[in-house]
């Protein structure tokens, strides 16, 4: 069951599993000298999140006070799809590019064959990895070879668990149907 989780509340809602959709988006614009000279400049990349949610009267209350309290005024919140798998740590060490062992600082929560998420400091890309093996408290194995190379202190977290984001929207909707409430978040990451 997926989670929002703001100011150590716990709001549990229901989406369909398949509604967590992604956007990517990167800006980039040109710079022209003044001696003809064009230069194209890429900024950062950013992925937008985007889901819809059911709840019933009670998770309603909860989702009135989130959006008042914190939502509307662009405080960060977490969201999880599966509120049992929110593993977020960083590397202890580095970890190279062509080879399977990345060391953690913790390994609690996380298990063989899920998928995790690793992100240098800067930001600068993501990738996603399946876990072969977990050495308890020490490194996971993935099953397949790094693409990049990792340094102390960058992330790794559970792939569909987004430790602190804001929302992109002004307003928040929720409609009734029955004794449902439906509606609709959209998120970027907030590093």
């Amino acid at each position: 069951m997926p989670r929002i989780i703001y100011d150590g509340n716990n709001i549990d809602v229901l989406i369909d599993g398949n509604s967590l959709r992604v956007t990517p988006e990167a800006e980039n614009f040109v710079n022209r000298s003044s001696s003809g000279k064009i230069e194209t400049v890429n900024l950062y990349r950013l992925d937008t999140y985007s889901f819809e949610g059911v709840c019933k009267a009670d998770a309603e209350r909860q989702l009135y006070t989130f959006f008042h309290s914190w939502f509307s005024q662009g405080k960060t919140w977490a969201f999880a799809m599966d509120k049992n798998k929110t593993a977020s740590t960083t590397l202890d060490d580095a970890a190279a590019a062509d080879q399977k062992t990345i060391p953690l600082t913790s390994t609690t929560g996380i298990k063989a064959g899920d998928t995790m998420i690793l992100i240098p400091a800067a930001g600068t890309h993501r990738e996603k990895i399946k876990v072969g093996k977990v050495n308890a408290g020490v490194s996971v194995v993935a099953c397949d070879d790094l693409l990049f190379a990792y340094a102390s202190g960058d992330a790794c977290r559970y792939h569909e668990y987004f430790p602190t984001v804001k929302n992109t929207d002004k307003r928040f909707t929720v409609t009734q149907d029955g004794k449902y409430f439906f509606f609709t978040l959209n998120f970027i990451e907030a590093f």
